[in-house]
């Protein structure tokens, strides 16, 4: 395995950049140069009559409305723009000015005129230190308290003009549902044809991820129900419940379907620990960083194969409502978003770096709430795409067909009540694949249950104990 750089990276720059000699240096207008690895797929292709090109699908592919063509990033001169799916390729670029880059790493280095001799001049091992003591599920790319906070990301809805170093909106619809039923229609019709799409496009096998949730049961049926070979893989790592792997073997076993359990070699690699921390330009991806790629959890994934997710149905749950309470768009600021996440205040810059991110979103909102909102740019676009920047490090490909605009429509169309029940995720299993409903979901052993029981009489007991003492007498 080769722990360098991934296989997705592009430098868009003045200077032609070769970080090895495979790197492949083609013309822009205007005295630009795009630098980039031999494995980037760069097409040319026409939009709207317009020449562009497209970096990360091949000649001849579909840019489909799908994570399974998925991450890529458009050309326009003098614009750059990612996919306006999720925006899972990301592209960062110097406040200054000067440099775009498929990596945070490579734009900050090149932005400070760092020579270039060789990737270790150009992924500094970030300095985490206040990062790591205030993690937070919002995940900010690249990271407020790491070297990299002067270089900034493209959103989905957003271009960059690359001479002048402006960023301008670019509208990207998310369109709704005619109704609840064309909602769970979409979704079942676009996971299914993902299966498809993905079985002609996978000269290997196709790893789904298992757990005992609902987001990869809902990718289970419609792999179930499109009549694909694939199989089933369920890590295993501290913490991680004993259900999600007996679960995944259990519907695994129903359906026909080889399940393997994959855990952690015992003793961790620090070079692949750190490789993916400078891939991932210093992002908090928690269990990634600190488990799974050091221990070489992904070690069955080969060249050809695919890996599956189920990143991008959270956003129909209303993830962080919890968290935000009745903070709306208009309300919202960034220390209370970051209070509501982090239970703490953290360095001053981090709630500057959400307040920026507020100021564009009020400018140019969605036709969705706050939750939602922040859940495609900073959960999905942050965090899922640097995910997956670090995935670029492995053989093979990963995906994750949820996250495309069409599913992420239909989920945010239904009911409230009904996103937050998961309504719209078990009516597509129900559609698909039915007999996957007799087995709960992520169920709480008895013991578990017993202790959540018995934990909250104590707290219950303390509490009228608290409430039942005599105030106590003043010294006299």
């Amino acid at each position: 395995m080769q722990y360098l750089l991934g296989r997705r990276q592009f430098v868009i720059a003045r200077s032609p950049v070769a970080i090895d000699p495979s790197w492949k240096v083609r013309p822009l207008p205007d005295g630009w140069l795009l630098s980039s690895q031999e494995e980037l797929a760069i097409s040319d292709r026409t939009v709207d009559g317009r020449a562009v090109l497209v970096l990360g699908v091949p000649d001849g592919e579909e840019t489909l409305d799908t994570a399974t063509s998925g991450r890529y990033a458009m050309i326009d001169w003098p614009f750059v723009s990612t996919d306006q799916g999720a925006g899972l390729l990301p592209a960062f670029y110097a406040a200054g000015g000067g440099v775009v880059s498929s990596s945070a790493g490579l734009a900050a280095s090149l932005a400070r005129g760092e020579a270039a001799n060789g990737p270790a001049a150009f992924y500094p091992l970030p300095d985490h230190g206040e990062t790591l003591k205030f993690p937070s599920p919002m995940n900010y790319v690249p990271s407020p308290g790491t070297r990299y906070r002067r270089i900034r990301r493209l959103m989905r809805d957003q271009r960059l003009n690359i001479v002048t170093g402006e960023v301008e909106h670019r509208p990207a619809p998310l369109p709704a549902a005619g109704s609840y039923q064309q909602a769970v229609d979409a979704v079942a019709e676009e996971l299914t044809r993902a299966a498809r799409v993905l079985r002609e496009r996978t000269p290997g096998r196709i790893h789904l991820q298992l757990t005992a949730g609902l987001d990869t049961r809902t990718m289970l049926a419609a792999f179930s129900a499109s009549g694909v070979a694939y199989e089933t893989v369920t890590f295993r790592y501290p913490f991680k419940p004993d259900e999600d792997a007996s679960l995944a073997a259990t519907l695994s076993r129903e359906l026909g379907v080889r399940h393997s359990v994959v855990e952690g070699k015992p003793t961790p690699d620090a070079a692949a620990g750190e490789a993916y921390l400078r891939q991932i330009a210093g992002n908090m991806n928690g269990v990634d960083l600190n488990f799974l790629f050091p221990c070489h959890a992904y070690r069955f994934l080969e060249a050809g194969d695919t890996m599956v997710g189920g990143l991008g149905f959270e956003v129909g749950r209303q993830k962080f409502r919890s968290q935000f309470g009745e903070l709306d768009l208009g309300t919202a600021t960034g220390a209370a978003l970051w209070q509501g996440l982090t239970q703490g205040a953290g360095p001053s810059d981090f709630p500057a770096f959400i307040d920026e991110w507020l100021d564009w979103r009020r400018r140019h909102p969605y036709p969705f709430d706050l939750v939602a909102s922040t859940y495609l740019d900073q959960r999905l676009g942050a965090w899922g795409a640097t995910l997956l920047t670090g995935f670029d490090l492995l053989p093979g490909a990963t995906v994750h067909p949820a996250a495309s605009a069409r599913v992420m429509a239909a989920m945010l169309s239904a009911p409230f009540e009904a996103q937050v029940e998961g309504r719209l995720q078990r009516d597509v299993i129900r559609a698909l694949a039915p007999t996957l409903l007799a087995h709960p979901f992520n169920p709480v052993p008895l013991r578990r249950q017993l202790r959540g029981v018995v934990s909250r009489a104590k707290r219950r007991v303390r509490k009228l104990l608290g409430q039942g003492r005599p105030p106590a007498a003043s010294a006299s």
